[in-house]
Parts: C-alpha cells; sequence; structure tokens
C-alpha cells in the first residue's frame, strides 16, 4: 500500500538549512550531487519522508547524538517521495540527514534541465512548485521554508550563476572548477 498522489509530508520534521553539492556532467547530461539537510523533529520518529522523482538514492545516513544511524530507501513513486527507515528513533531535536544522488540534467525545462548555445552546453535550473524534488530529495511543499548553501563542480571555462554571490572558485583536476556560493538569508 502506497502513500498515494495526494501525500503531503508530516509537519512534524522540518528543514532548517540544506547543503547541496551538484557535480555536473554536461557531456553525459547527468549530475551526481551530495546534501546534508539539518532537519529539527518535534518528537521521535522512525520514519521520515522527503519529495524526490527521477533520482537515484546511493546512500542515506542520520547524524543524531554524535551516532550515525544508516537509513533504508523506499521509493514511493505515485507520491513522488521516499520512505527512509531507521533501525532506532530519530529526534527529538536536531537531526543532520546525508544523502547522495544521481539523477538527468532533463530534457524538459524541468528541475536540472539542458539548453545549447551552438556548441556551449548549460545546464540551468528550473525549481517552481513540485520540481525541486527532481533535482535533490528535498521538503518540495511551499510552507517548509529553509536557509540554503550551494556547490557546484564543471568544466573550468563554464561560468557559474546562483541566487547568491560566488563566496569561492576553486581548480580542480581534469578541467574542472568548483563554486561555493554564499548561503540564503
Amino acid at each position: 500500500m502506497g502513500l498515494g498522489r495526494d501525500f503531503r509530508l508530516p509537519r512534524d520534521v522540518r528543514p532548517l538549512r540544506y547543503a547541496l553539492q551538484f557535480d555536473l556532467d554536461l557531456e553525459r547530461w547527468r549530475f551526481a550531487g551530495s546534501e546534508r539537510i539539518r532537519l529539527t523533529f518535534d518528537r521521535p520518529r522512525r520514519e521520515l519522508y522527503l519529495h524526490a522523482v527521477d533520482l537515484e538514492i546511493a546512500t542515506a545516513t542520520a547524524h543524531a547524538a554524535e551516532r550515525a544511524i544508516a537509513l533504508t530507501v523506499s521509493p514511493e513513486r505515485e507520491a513522488e517521495a521516499i520512505e527512509l527507515r531507521a533501525d532506532s528513533d530519530l529526534g527529538p531535536g536536531e537531526v543532520d540527514l546525508d544523502l547522495a544522488f544521481t539523477g538527468p540534467i532533463r530534457d524538459d525545462l524541468k528541475a536540472i534541465y539542458r539548453s545549447t548555445i551552438g556548441e556551449q552546453r548549460i545546464a540551468a535550473t528550473q525549481l517552481a512548485p513540485a520540481d525541486a524534488r527532481r533535482a535533490f530529495p528535498c521538503f518540495d511543499e511551499p510552507e517548509f521554508k529553509a536557509r540554503f548553501a550551494l556547490e557546484l563542480v564543471g568544466p573550468a571555462e563554464a561560468d557559474a550563476v546562483a541566487n547568491t554571490p560566488i563566496e569561492s572558485m576553486e581548480s580542480l583536476a581534469n578541467g574542472r572548477r568548483r563554486w561555493r556560493f554564499a548561503a540564503t538569508p
């Protein structure tokens, strides 16, 4: 029995901050991502839900009270969500959730999508309601507000733009570059 199409996330777990990292492969039109979400739990629970669709979740780990807890990931396709289940209680209080995932740089103007200008390949985003879940596992409902910090890795000859200023740039091996952007207010 699945969650169903009209599923809404429980309100007793809320995001406080996302630290997102994306490594863009513009040749294959794919990305690898990782994130740490700082969550606050109103009560203990062993399961939590995030929106995620068209993403492959590689790992999920919770960090609470100085211990790491491996989480089992179960997709809920109709609800465009995943269930994350722990063997012991998470919360109450703050918990960090680490996820690693991969996905396509899409061709339909949703989430992280592709564009070209001549031979130049471009990745852009459209994170309108219900599209962020196609870019990273998240609380993709308007009432869940949180701060965001973003880090991108891509071709060194590319430019990167986000909603906040660049804090740092670093040249990497293999003709790659890392951009770190300031956290949102």
